[in-house]
């Protein structure tokens, strides 16, 4: 069917000048020069002499030195040099020494399309695959040398057809970009390829259909499930307790805390380790597991999901807090929590861990001096719910406009034709009347012109005789 479509942008390179491809929480180090990044909206806040989305840029350097005439930052790149060359900071979807490479390109051909990713990561350790395709190497892209890529025919057997929409004469295919290869979180990508009419390609950050991609697997049970008495552990969003599905992006916190029995006994805990797992047995082809804190330090696994201590917000008494954002693991939508914590009788037993020199960075708190200690074990559970897609969102609300441009269309239409067919039958009228009136003047003019010759006919007559 498409090849009776005329051919259109073939090898023609595109991409679409989309904002919000960069993101500093989605790797170390993204935020240079001593900038922070905000890992809730992944912006890097510079130090003072410093700008651009990463930190960069000397701000002193900007357009100086050796950024003249002779500089070539294209397609909106901003020139700064430190007095021998020049550098330029390419805005977020271009990259190269000149800012003359796009990011995100597509290549078109009348049956298939090949697509190139360079994502916005030092290394990039994750997976691109084709849309609820996760795992199937004929629909994962490829690295060379930094850049992913693709090449899909429409038609494919094993990664699904593209969606063809035969009134523009366009396919489309979406694919995930998943910066960390066993977990769904909303610093991940959603992009769309359009080959057709006026090629695009539409990115989304953090707007992952979980529903298409795990339609197959079953949720689990929500809520918390404490292995011991002295030691409670609770998540909690909002302020309130997990009892429902959560979001991706979703502020979780873990509290772990004395309970009242453990209050009389201990005085202080540190928590030693905590592993997210997909919920399935160890020995399934689909399990994955990653660490959030491993040795009481934040571990390098789950890190970048994490924030700061938050203790004391939910609670009192001797506790630990940490928060994160809500994830997934690439197979099962529901992520459990198990946390090993040390509780103390002894306060130095539960010193906090220096987890960098000079700092005692690690998840635990003392309470007073005291003896003894004992190892505990406690679990949370929470599910990660349908997240619709702001692409999904875009297309079902062209849909309801589209239906109601055609109910008016059609309103239109027969009104239309209503009035031109009353047109039509008065046009009708008028010739018949016109014809009718039109034939009795005629009669009329004959009667009238037999009337003046008759008296002419006696005279005749008589003279013949």
């Amino acid at each position: 069917m498409k090849l009776s479509i005329p051919l259109l942008a073939v090898a023609a390179l595109l991409v679409a000048s989309v904002n919000g491809d960069f993101h500093c929480g989605r790797s170390d180090g993204l935020c240079q020069n001593g900038g922070s990044c905000d890992l809730d909206t992944g912006v890097c806040a510079c130090a003072a002499t410093f700008t651009g989305y990463d930190c960069s840029a000397v701000m002193a350097e900007v357009d100086k030195g050796n950024c003249n005439s002779t500089s070539t930052c294209q397609n909106g790149g901003t020139c700064h040099s430190n007095g021998t060359s020049y550098t330029c900071l390419c805005p977020e979807e271009y990259i190269g020494t000149d800012c003359n490479t796009l990011r995100y390109e597509v290549t078109c051909s009348p049956d298939s399309m090949s697509l190139e990713i360079t994502p916005f990561v030092p290394s990039f350790l994750g997976t691109i695959f084709v849309e609820g395709n996760q795992g199937k190497a004929a629909c994962t892209f490829t690295d060379n040398g930094g850049v992913q890529r693709i090449n899909i025919t429409d038609i494919n057997a094993d990664c699904g057809n593209a969606t063809f929409d035969s009134a523009t004469g366009t396919s489309t295919r979406c694919f995930y970009v998943l910066f960390n290869p066993n977990t769904f979180t909303s610093r991940d990508q959603r992009i769309c390829a359009v080959c057709g009419a006026g090629d695009t390609i539409n990115k989304t950050i953090g707007a992952v259909n979980v529903t298409v991609i795990d339609s197959d697997l079953d949720s689990r049970t929500l809520g918390n499930t404490p292995l011991d008495s002295d030691v409670d552990m609770a998540l909690y969003v909002n302020g309130s307790a997990v009892t429902s599905p959560l979001q991706l992006g979703d502020l979780v916190l873990i509290n772990i805390s004395l309970s009242a029995d453990g209050l009389k006994r201990f005085d202080s805990i540190r928590v030693e380790r905590c592993v997210a797992t997909n919920t399935l047995a160890a020995n399934n082809v689909n399990y994955k597991d990653a660490k959030f804190i491993e040795g009481s330090c934040k571990s390098t696994d789950l890190g970048l999901l994490m924030v700061n201590d938050l203790n004391g917000t939910v609670t009192g008494g001797p506790e630990v807090t940490f928060g994160f954002s809500a994830f997934k693991f690439i197979y099962g939508s529901s992520v459990d929590v198990t946390c090993a914590v040390r509780t103390c009788q002894r306060a130095s037993a539960c010193a906090p861990v220096n987890c960098t020199a000079g700092e005692n960075t690690g998840y635990g708190r003392r309470k007073r001096q005291a003896e003894g200690s004992e190892d505990k074990v406690l679990r949370g559970m929470y599910t990660i719910g349908e997240r619709q897609t702001s692409d999904t969102t875009a297309v079902q609300k062209k849909e309801e406009t589209a239906e109601c441009t055609m109910d008016s269309k059609m309103i239109t239409t027969v009104v239309a034709l209503s009035v031109g067919l009353l047109l039509v039958l008065l046009l009708c009228i008028i010739l018949i009347v016109k014809a009718i009136l039109s034939r009795t003047t005629v009669y009329r003019d004959d009667t009238s012109s037999s009337t003046t010759h008759l008296p002419h006919l006696p005279t005749l007559v008589s003279n013949k005789m």
